[in-house]
């Protein structure tokens, strides 16, 4: 468990899970903290593989950390950064960082529209063009 305050997000109590794991026979291997006022056990996100695995997943569906290639279809995104390599094939398109896109198609091509106008781009040139969540 990290030594980081937790709080409990069954009573609110604040503690230190670190300090309560010591004694656990478990400590070694287990992701969760129990609280001392509830005894709810708490799991610690950073060190637990599923809750890592989970976010990773959450920030793909929502845009964060996606490119073109791997947003999810129908989502308004916007161009956070485009390899230098690619950056002047694919701004002839309009996609340029800032610029607010939404992935129609990932395969066989990327389609994704520019304002008004639908373009389908390679997947290689698609990887390239990295996404953040619209605001």
């Amino acid at each position: 468990m990290s030594a980081a305050a937790i709080e409990c997000p069954m009573c609110g109590t604040s503690f230190d899970g670190a300090t309560l794991c010591d004694s656990c026979p478990l400590n070694g291997s287990c992701q969760t903290a129990c609280c001392p006022a509830c005894g709810y056990g708490v799991v610690d996100g950073a060190a637990s593989t599923i809750v890592r695995a989970f976010r990773a997943l959450r920030r793909r569906r929502d845009g964060d950390g996606a490119t073109l290639a791997t947003a999810h279809e129908g989502r308004a995104c916007t161009v956070a950064a485009v390899d230098p390599s690619v950056q002047a094939r694919v701004a002839v398109y309009g996609i340029e960082p800032g610029r607010e896109v939404t992935v129609l198609q990932r395969s066989p091509l990327a389609v994704v529209r520019v304002d008004e106008v639908e373009v389908a781009i390679e997947r290689s040139l698609a990887r390239l063009v990295a996404l953040e969540s619209a605001r």
